[in-house]
């Protein structure tokens, strides 16, 4: 009878998109089949049975089972486009792990399940990466917090990064800034910039919780910052956004709840482009800043509500875009979110048209007389099918940008929303090229990118 043991299990958080390895060891020895499944809930999601490999080891790769839990098509705008908030909408997924053995009557006899919860992620690992670690990937960044800084307990400046590649542009600190800031950011606190038109939309995603073991009022995130200010540096906004099931988010019923995130609540998205309306609605919007937040039980910190991710300083280009109908491009990112950038400039729509035909037969030949009316059609259309395609231009970008739009040509979901849409369509890239030049006396290189797509479905025309 085989007596398996655990040699390896995947990290607590994984990206699905890339090897997942759970290793056994058959301490018999006997070359048997040793298995295991993967569950959610009570309910089994899959059993896997190998025989052991040349050294006696036992790998299973699991990456497909979490890839088929989780999902691809989501909508831009959330689940409930009319709340502030949204969750992960099946971009992630709480799984265990039973192991055991096949035996002789090729039925599975589990040995022991495993007691952690296992969180699969919709993203995607670089190719030599079994192993990934949340809270310290291989960009230096730290998507989650670890226990040791949850607020109020230290002042240990570790701040989580929101789930988007759009971290290449350079950090500045909190201190350096001098045109209208909020009082919540402190000197210290890191700033990320990101530039947008007006009536983008754009959306934030950060993973809700903590590694290692929660303590009481620090499950995650508890609410969002949202402060504005007009060019002159004067405060036009100043608000905050609970992290409730009520505005889009969750676990939390009441904002004092202290229930641990699961499930689709592991992944909690700001919405903070002109897709939230405290923004759409500002007169003589320039700049504003985004931050995730926690109940402290430190009263030094602001209005004991303490700062856990870094920030985001959304800055408005008022003037670019004017000359074009704007159209708005989001995408899955490397994990799993969605991503935003608008083309600005000349697009062009084509359309690409086949037609079925048939040779029709006046039908006057059963009447008293033969006659051919000039309408009598003979040559007609069976059945015609219309591909329509797009081209789409940006307007001279700075080389972050630039290095930001790869990361939407190599992914696996892209919509756009067209200008006077309030819904998304989704599309297939078909090309796409950039420009590079380098103004005189400037010594800045700047790029103008260039992309072809095709709609995912084709209008109903006419079907034979």
């Amino acid at each position: 009878m085989a007596n398996p043991s655990v040699i390896k299990t995947p990290n607590d958080y994984e990206l699905a998109n890339g090897d997942v390895v759970v290793s056994l060891y058959d301490l018999d020895e006997d070359g048997g089949q040793l298995a295991i499944q993967i569950i959610e809930g009570i309910n089994v999601i899959s059993t896997i049975r190998q025989y052991p490999n040349l050294v006696g080891y036992y790998h299973f790769n699991i990456n497909k089972i979490l890839q088929s839990q989780l999902a691809l098509q989501l909508n831009p705008e959330g689940q409930s486009p009319s709340l502030p908030l949204n969750d992960g909408n099946d971009t992630t997924f709480d799984y265990r792990i039973s192991y055991g053995y096949i035996n002789a009557s090729g039925v599975y006899v589990p040995s022991s399940t495993l007691a952690a919860i296992y969180v699969g992620i919709n993203g995607t690992k670089l190719y030599w990466e079994t192993d990934w670690d949340i809270s310290s990937t291989g960009d230096g960044l730290t998507l989650i917090p670890d226990v040791s800084n949850v607020a109020g307990v230290n002042t240990t400046n570790t701040f989580q990064v929101a789930s988007t590649d759009n971290h290449i542009r350079p950090t500045r600190l909190g201190s350096t800034i001098t045109d209208g800031k909020p009082t919540w950011l402190t000197n210290s606190m890191v700033v990320r910039d990101i530039y947008i038109n007006e009536q983008d939309y754009y959306n934030l995603s950060f993973f809700n919780g903590w590694t290692g073991t929660p303590i009481a009022s620090y499950n995650g995130i508890n609410g969002f910052f949202f402060d504005a200010y007009n060019s002159a540096g004067a405060s036009i906004l100043n608000t905050e956004t609970e992290n409730l099931v009520s505005n889009g988010g969750g676990p939390n019923v009441l904002f004092n709840d202290e229930t641990a995130p699961t499930g689709d609540y592991r992944m909690i998205g700001a919405k903070c482009g002109y897709n939230v309306s405290n923004i759409s609605g500002l007169t003589g919007l320039n700049h504003y800043y985004v931050a995730a937040w926690a109940w402290s039980v430190d009263p030094d910190v602001y209005n004991n509500k303490t700062v856990i991710s870094e920030v985001y300083r959304f800055n408005i280009l008022p003037c670019e875009g004017k000359d074009y109908p704007i159209i708005d491009v989001a995408w899955i990112n490397s994990y799993g979110q969605y991503d935003y950038f608008s083309f600005q400039k000349r697009s062009v729509e084509t359309n690409n048209m086949s037609r079925t035909e048939y040779q029709g037969v006046p039908p006057s030949w059963s009447g008293t007389t033969v006659d051919v009316n000039t309408w009598d059609r003979g040559k007609g259309v069976f059945a015609t099918k219309v591909e329509e395609n797009y081209t789409a231009t940006t307007r001279y970008i700075d080389e972050y940008d630039s290095e930001f739009l790869k990361y939407l040509y190599r992914s696996p979901e892209v919509m756009v929303r067209f200008a006077g849409d309030t819904t998304w369509t989704p599309v297939v890239l078909t090309s796409n090229t950039w420009d590079e030049k380098t103004p005189q006396n400037q010594g800045k290189r700047l790029f103008q990118h260039e992309i072809s797509f095709k709609t995912a479905w084709n209008p109903q025309i006419q079907n034979g």
